[in-house]
């Protein structure tokens, strides 16, 4: 699981190559912020809280870090990653009509779930 800015590398390159195809670059159009919790609990508590403090517009996270997200915040939208059951996670209400301020994606597989943080500040 991504604990640093270089083994997150690959996931990071294809997020921006995504939005550079969609006309948005990193630096001009939005600036990602990255945390690196290591797997540590309160580590995931913290850095969330600190994403939520710095009234970000939008916060993305994967795996175990989407909860930490969930719990630190009822207002800022969150884009969840590799949830493999998220209404049963309650991230959401149902996969039609997601409510509250959680969507994403859901990823069946937790053998490949990554965990980690990004938000998003203009």
């Amino acid at each position: 699981m991504p604990a640093s800015a270089k083994e997150e590398a690959p996931y990071y390159e294809a997020l921006l190559e995504g939005f550079s195809k969609l006309g948005y670059l990193d630096g001009r159009d939005f600036r990602l912020l990255h945390r690196f919790p290591n797997e540590m609990p309160e580590r995931f508590r913290s850095m969330a809280a600190e994403l939520v403090s710095m009234n970000v517009e939008v916060l993305m996270g994967g795996g175990i870090a989407s909860g930490y997200l969930r719990d630190a915040t009822k207002t800022i939208p969150i884009v969840f990653m590799f949830i493999p059951d998220p209404v049963g996670m309650k991230f959401v209400q149902s996969l039609a009509r997601p409510g509250g301020n959680a969507t994403g994606l859901a990823n069946f597989g937790t053998d490949i779930a990554e965990s980690g943080f990004s938000s998003f500040r203009n």
